[in-house]
């Protein structure tokens, strides 16, 4: 397969990407590729192409570019501009692929689910507080950087394999995967408090930034919308708490 797809100089290069890099755990191959660092891209290529029994250097340099290409595709695709995080069109199918690994897993039976009785994921709703009146009072330059030093935040407090996603405005979203749910309230808790400790230099004075945190985790009732839903309406009730405790 990965010579097929090398010698097809007409192929497209997300096709490329889910021909090459997409796995069992990762089908999509431009997700694969948006979380691969670029430097470990020639020790990916040449793995595959030892697999293939090739070690045709044009081949490998062909494709070590159109990985490159693909790569710089996908994060166009799949990353915020202004923050460099996760847009919602990755989330979604980073979780519609978290709905099937669930599905899975319970269709496997006990011997799975023995090995990891109490992991599962949960998604973590961000909304910042008052963001309107920051830029109406200190206009879009203060907002932009408060976004940033959120993101910033989040991405800090967060594991290797979860997901921080700029969601769109000022909404915010952590994906938290292989995680006890036992544990999700409490990282809720220590995102939120995070988050509300989170101040920035602006033209001579310190900016700071407020916001509530939902927590919804999935289950085999759950699609995309319905577990964004559910953490919606987390939020709301927390917003709603933490108005009525001011």
């Amino acid at each position: 397969m990965v010579l097929e797809a090398v010698r097809d100089t007409d192929l497209h290069i997300s096709h490329f990407a889910h021909s090459v890099f997409g796995t069992e755990d990762q089908p999509d191959g431009l997700i694969a590729l948006a979380d691969c660092d670029d430097e470990k891209i020639p020790g990916i290529v040449q793995s595959m192409l030892d697999e293939a029994e090739c070690d045709n250097s044009i081949i490998k340099d062909h494709m070590i570019n159109l990985a490159r290409l693909a790569k710089s595709q996908a994060e166009r695709s799949y990353t915020d501009g202004l923050t460099g995080l996760f847009n919602r069109r990755y989330l979604e199918q980073v979780i519609e692929q978290e709905i099937v690994r669930l599905q899975t897993s319970l269709s496997e039976g006990d011997r799975r689910a023995a090995r990891s009785p109490s992991k599962g994921t949960a998604l973590l709703a961000i909304d910042l507080d008052h963001f309107k009146a920051l830029n109406d009072t200190y206009g879009h330059q203060a907002g932009d950087l408060a976004l940033i030093n959120v993101a910033q935040t989040l991405s800090a407090l967060t594991r290797d394999h979860d997901i921080v996603v700029r969601n769109g405005g000022d909404e915010f979203i952590v994906l938290l995967k292989d995680i006890e749910p036992s544990v999700v309230e409490k990282r809720r808790y220590e995102i939120e408090d995070a988050l509300n400790r989170v101040q920035f230099p602006f033209e001579g004075q310190m900016l700071s930034v407020h916001g509530s945190v939902g927590a919804a985790i999935l289950n085999t009732e759950h699609n995309f919308e319905s577990f964004m839903h559910e953490a919606d309406q987390r939020l709301y009730d927390r917003k709603s708490q933490r108005r009525l405790e001011r």
